[in-house]
């Protein structure tokens, strides 16, 4: 069923699903606009109206379109794609413009549900699928039911997942990064995990449930990349710089796609750092991010790596992965995509490590009340303050440690807990991650309480050890102008 027909049913049934008329109305306002010069006063008002219409009169609207009345170049425009809207990022809406999306017509039906695949808009760097579904003739609200909760926890092993991509050689990916809901349709933006080597690759769904309906809904999706493929271009780097404990950081490359801007990393230890490692009960210590942020010319920050820690940057898509374990690791960053004809700056703000310092501090948690104790690890810093117990509501006796602190590069560890005879207690860690707020320089405040699972005596003395944390590592010297293309 053609695009215009969907929407021709959507409007004919007595659903409780209504369409975006807001970003309807804004982008056709936007397309006249581009079109005339203006807008006129006139046609202003008409489209006010017809944006409070009533469902029924909005009906007789469209079904004037679909039946061949006149239709303005601009409403036309807007019908050609549904990535081209101001619901989604401007990457996707850049693309749809410049002709990259592709028109789909592929349904699989069971347990009377159909679920439809309406337009499919990819390159090397996402793919992302506009569906729907019907039953009863009717359409459901598909962004309701694919949520990104629902989505990432159907995705699982390769053969075994609810959606995945593959090319002549194989899986590419399988992450959903992100839902666009335009009811009753929903976008379902997937991830390229590894680059296709061949320009005909596969979005391919093995669904079992959709709402309270168990079923089987199998859809393989062919996507053809020669065009998006052409346009991409990737910038090599290859620059390195080294961190203070012996990670070595490599700025490989920068990739313009259509809808995005990549940029790849690859992190190893030096030898001398790889051998200390080693000597940890862990094996190694584990890197956590390549952190770093990006200026136009006039210096403003247009996206960053670390936005979800404080930082305000206008991202939309963003998703970093590690790509290989052992003596290296590869991260690849994606953003909205970046003018490549514009100047641009990259600076790498640091590197986060997880390690496993395995150092104890040792305190009577009755006197805590009255002489704090302070503990510190690199650019850590723990304040025990006072130890209550209280009782859940399975009767069992819960120790609360009250600690305050600053951390940098991460969130407050993770303790191993045990008495001066040697008992271990079991530890909430969730608990700690509570309250943490972070400043301009990344560094995390906390004031929060360590739930401990304790004996039914209290004990004398308790012996913390900290585990796990992961610590922020400074990058010198590292602003890197990206070339212009």
């Amino acid at each position: 069923m053609k695009r215009k027909e969907f929407l021709e049913q959507m409007f004919q049934q007595d659903q409780h699903v209504r369409p975006d008329f807001e970003a309807m109305w804004e982008r056709i306002e936007e397309r006249l606009s581009e079109k005339n010069g203006r807008v006129t006063r006139e046609r202003k008002t008409v489209l006010r109206k017809l944006q409070t219409m009533s469902l029924a009169a909005a009906a007789v609207c469209l079904l004037a379109v679909t039946a061949g009345a006149y239709i303005s170049p601009a409403f036309a425009a807007y019908l050609k794609s549904f990535f081209d809207r101001p619901t989604v990022d401007q990457g996707l809406q850049t693309a749809a413009k410049q002709g990259f999306s592709q028109e789909a017509n592929y349904a699989v039906t069971d347990q009377g549900i159909t679920l439809k695949v309406l337009e499919v808009l990819a390159d090397p760097a996402r793919v992302v699928m506009t569906v729907a579904l019907e039953k009863d003739g009717k359409l459901l609200d598909a962004a309701s039911i694919f949520t990104e909760e629902y989505l990432y926890n159907k995705m699982n092993e390769w053969k075994n997942s609810t959606f995945y991509l593959k090319d002549d050689n194989g899986w590419i990916g399988s992450n959903v990064v992100a839902v666009y809901p335009h009811a009753p349709y929903a976008d379902l933006v997937f991830k390229i995990d590894h680059a296709p080597r061949s320009n005909d690759i596969t979005v391919n769904m093995n669904i079992k449930e959709i709402g309270a309906e168990k079923g089987d809904w199998k859809l393989s999706v062919p996507v053809d990349l020669k065009k998006a493929a052409a346009a991409t271009v990737t910038i090599p780097v290859d620059r390195k710089y080294v961190t203070e404990p012996g990670a070595v950081v490599t700025m490989k490359s920068i990739t313009h796609s259509p809808t995005a801007t990549l940029f790849d990393f690859e992190v190893e230890w030096t030898p001398e750092a790889r051998a200390r490692v080693m000597k940890q009960r862990y094996g190694y210590d584990h890197f956590g991010a390549v952190l770093f942020h990006i200026e136009d010319e006039h210096g403003n920050i247009i996206a960053s790596s670390q936005e979800l820690k404080g930082r305000k940057a206008p991202i939309i898509w963003k998703s970093d992965s590690v790509m290989e374990r052992g003596e290296k690791e590869a991260y690849q960053y994606g953003f909205v995509r970046m003018d490549p004809s514009k100047k641009h700056v990259i600076v790498l703000d640091g590197l986060e490590i997880a390690e496993q310092p395995r150092v104890t501090v040792t305190f009577d948690p009755a006197e805590l009340k009255k002489n704090p104790v302070t503990f510190k690890y690199k650019n850590h810093r723990f304040t025990f303050t006072n130890y209550s117990v209280k009782t859940d509501e399975r009767g069992d006796r819960i120790g609360l440690l009250s600690v305050e602190g600053s951390v940098s590069g991460g969130y407050p560890g993770y303790w191993l807990v045990k008495d001066e005879q040697g008992n271990h207690y079991d530890v909430d860690e969730n608990s700690l991650w509570e309250n943490i707020s972070w400043d301009k320089n990344e560094k995390g405040m906390f004031s929060s309480k360590l739930e401990i699972v304790q004996e039914e005596k209290r004990p004398s003395r308790l012996i913390l050890e900290l585990d796990y944390i992961t610590t922020h590592y400074d990058i010198s010297e590292a602003r890197l102008p990206i070339p212009v293309r």
